[in-house]
């Protein structure tokens, strides 16, 4: 019998059956969640008392774990490159496009992050947070992305500012003519057009992909820069991919990368990073077990090799890092409403107390699955379900992979509510959905209650941004005009004369 059809009394037996190596006999269920007395707990947090206090649905964002996050990755590295005696540095690059709001960029900084942008707003937001000393002057920004005019003058300008380590990572040779007459000195990459499981030329030629350029084309546009009087080539970048789950394949194909920076750092000596863009996986589920210290080790022993082979010094080590950063510090917490019968019979409905499709957009628009735990209930019998969101839309469904794609879940008792959460939401999610914007069938966002540590005292803030009114999403549509006590007296007025 598979975990799922072991027969359990309760819905935690059933849990320690379906993830006998990861729920632990005191109930931890990884380094952040664990059952105490039949409730979820986010460290110290418990979730059912929270949802109780605050009220569904609702956001959680647990700041202090974007800071261990980042942490842990620079000691991970740390810690391979003495191991294999790597001579080259590591840099940790928070890819801010997976989450840009302000206290998420901030502990990324605090644990050590240096900075990676999408856009000119996003160089907007690195002008202001190094103002007020909250971005090091220090730290590399490194500007991917399409530089259309206004990215690419706004990457200008910040360095006309005074803020030496900024670096475009040209994508093409267009790019490169915007930035052909700069008048000051500046560091700047190429990024090569690669995708996982590519290690010959050949392979390497017939990618499809609209980001960066062949390796032809790169290296004729690194013989350009290098006659350009401002423009040092420092950073060669390529990226693989997303979520990379096999440590080998992923430093297999990276190493061939290192292959190409090699060929072309021995004709431009200036090159000093390799950047291996994102791609490091992240938990969506109990059962992750991608080792970040065995990848970490094998990327450095790899390069070395490589580079030792090709008598090139060994590059520092770039590494973007964006789901990793903020995936695991959010939550979305909901309330099952309704149980509703399946045509199948042997599962139910539950109806959660929001949109699934608005607050988890990557569950319907590419199938991304998340860890879906019961916040109570864990002494319940287990229960066959699917689920089900607020709006009109035959998509706000979520199931799990496979037919018929059951979750398991406690039953629903008349006494007390069933609360569920979806951890892991911390990337894309808000930032696909829209932070305050309009969502399908006009549902407001959830509050959200944001907790943050202080690193100097310990001491926790929570702080609450309260959900969406009537009022701002109709402004928003143009209902406004309606609102205001003239208007709805003119109205009135027509109305009355219409008549």
């Amino acid at each position: 019998m598979t975990p799922q059809e072991t027969p359990a009394n309760t819905y935690l037996d059933w849990l320690r059956a379906r993830y006998p190596a990861h729920v632990r006999d005191d109930g931890h269920l990884n380094d952040f969640l664990s059952v105490r007395a039949n409730r979820l707990h986010f460290r110290d947090l418990d979730l059912y008392a929270t949802v109780r206090e605050y009220g569904s649905p609702l956001e959680l964002v647990y700041t202090p774990l974007i800071t261990e996050r980042v942490s842990r990755m620079i000691a991970i590295f740390d810690e391979a490159r003495a191991a294999t005696d790597y001579r080259g540095e590591f840099i940790y690059a928070n890819a801010t496009k997976a989450n840009v709001a302000e206290e998420v960029i901030r502990h990324a900084l605090l644990g050590g992050a240096h900075y990676e942008t999408s856009s000119s707003y996003d160089i907007d937001i690195a002008r202001l947070l190094w103002r007020r000393g909250i971005l090091p002057g220090e730290r590399l920004l490194i500007n991917n992305g399409f530089k259309i005019a206004s990215y690419a003058e706004n990457i200008k300008a910040l360095r006309r500012e005074g803020y030496r380590n900024i670096l475009p990572v040209f994508d093409g040779p267009e790019e490169i003519a915007a930035f052909a007459d700069f008048e000051l000195p500046l560091a700047v990459g190429l990024r090569q057009r690669i995708d996982h499981g590519v290690t010959t030329l050949a392979q390497l030629d017939s990618v499809e992909s609209r980001f960066g350029m062949g390796f032809a084309e790169l290296s004729a546009q690194a013989e350009r820069i290098a006659a350009l009087p401002t423009l040092t080539l420092k950073l060669y970048h390529a990226m693989l991919g997303s979520q990379l789950d096999d440590e080998e394949r992923f430093v297999e194909s990276l190493l061939f990368a290192v292959e190409c920076y090699c060929t072309l750092k021995e004709v431009h000596p200036t090159l000093e990073y390799f950047d291996f863009g994102g791609g490091v996986p992240v938990p969506y589920s109990l059962d992750f077990d991608f080792d970040y210290a065995h990848f970490a080790r094998l990327l450095l022993a790899g390069v070395r090799g490589v580079c030792a082979r090709r008598g090139v010094p060994e590059p520092t080590i770039v590494g973007e890092f964006g789901r990793y950063t903020t995936a695991e510090h959010g939550a979305h917490l909901f309330r099952v409403i309704e149980e509703k019968p399946t045509a199948q019979g042997d599962a139910h409905w539950y109806i959660v107390d929001s949109s699934l499709m608005v607050a988890l957009p990557d569950s319907w628009g590419i199938g991304q699955k998340f860890i879906v735990l019961p916040l109570n209930g864990y002494d319940r019998p287990p229960s066959q379900v699917w689920l089900g969101g607020l709006t009109c839309d035959s998509d706000d469904v979520y199931r799990e992979g496979g037919t018929p794609g059951y979750l398991t879940l406690p039953q629903l008792r008349p006494d007390e509510p069933l609360y569920l959460g979806f951890f892991g939401t911390g990337a894309y999610q808000e930032m696909l959905s829209g932070v305050h914007g309009v969502h399908h069938c006009l549902l407001p966002e959830a509050k959200e209650l944001i907790i943050e540590h202080d690193p100097g005292s310990g001491s926790e803030t929570r702080r609450v941004v309260q959900g969406q009114s009537s009022a701002a999403v109709l402004a928003m549509l143009g209902y406004d005009r309606y609102l205001t006590d003239d208007s709805q007296a003119s109205t009135a007025e027509k109305r009355s004369t219409s008549r």
